[in-house]
């Protein structure tokens, strides 16, 4: 695993919005790790929704990481940052140097994808 066990890439957005390509993208390239699981939401645990789905504790939360190379950027791609007003600080307290990734889209295309999706 990488010193400290941080991650250095986080990949937010609302649904719909390229999130899973992007994820695609950059985990087919060597310099990158993801995740075991593409959406911890370790960083979200506090919303009543993502509290089934989510890591509890750091110990779980960096298992997800194990395999990864010292030269490998980590990846979480949690799109529940997103929209969680908590989530900023604490991912900027556990890595300050973290990237953040918020792919954007029309809000009319991304309803559209949306509703196509659940329909």
């Amino acid at each position: 695993m990488k010193p400290e066990g941080k991650d250095d890439v986080f990949l937010v957005g609302a649904p719909k919005t390229a999130t899973s390509t992007i994820f695609r993208y950059l985990t087919n390239r060597e310099e990158f790790f993801a995740s075991l699981d593409k959406e911890p939401h370790f960083f979200s645990c506090s919303r009543p929704k993502q509290k089934s789905r989510c890591y509890r504790s750091i110990v779980e939360y960096l298992y997800l990481f194990e395999h990864a190379n010292d030269h490998q950027l980590l990846i979480d791609a949690s799109t529940s940052y997103f929209s969680d007003r908590g989530s900023p600080a604490q991912i900027a307290t556990h890595n300050p140097a973290a990237k953040i990734i918020i792919p954007i889209r029309h809000p009319v295309d991304r309803a559209y994808s949306q509703h196509s999706h659940n329909f």
